[in-house]
């Protein structure tokens, strides 16, 4: 795994290309990748700790979600 700094370099890089290609919202980059990184971390964490790891990633997907630019895609049971 990259150490983290290089991991949120990967993430703000991803971002950028989202954006760009008008997949994301347009928002301040660098406090986007903070926000996501520490989001990303804090779920690991929580996972660790003994969380429900489906419901840690639930929340990242809603988070997620939330800030692209086209409907989410329907999921099927």
């Amino acid at each position: 795994m990259p150490p983290p700094l290089l991991r949120q370099c990967i993430l703000r890089e991803g971002l950028h290309a989202a954006m760009e290609a008008g997949a994301l919202r347009s928002l301040p980059l660098d406090a986007l990748t903070g926000l996501l990184a520490a989001a990303f971390d804090r779920a690991a964490l929580a996972i660790d700790a003994g969380s429900d790891a489906d419901a840690q990633i639930a929340a990242l997907n809603g988070l997620i979600e939330g800030l692209t630019t086209a409907p989410a895609p329907t999921r099927q049971a």
